[in-house]
């Protein structure tokens, strides 16, 4: 159900990139920032959003604190 709400346009979603191969590549969804999270050795997830949404502030103060995050449990 996650990945049909964010194509509707009613938020992002953080998923394994193996999920969402093809909305990446039929520009459905689009990655809200590069390069992907990895979260354990081989696992990467995507935060993805539809396009339309790219500069929504939301969206932007999320993938900020999310990449915050990221970023200090990656220090600990």
């Amino acid at each position: 159900m996650l990945l049909p709400a964010a194509v509707a346009g009613l938020g992002v979603a953080l998923t394994p990139a193996l999920l969402v191969e093809s909305e990446l590549a039929t520009k459905s969804l689009v990655c809200l920032f590069k390069p992907s999270v990895l979260t354990r050795p081989g696992q990467f997830h995507y935060l993805v959003y539809p396009t339309e949404k790219q500069d929504y502030p939301p969206v932007a103060a999320f993938r900020e604190w999310l990449l915050m995050e990221v970023a200090v449990k990656s220090i600990r």
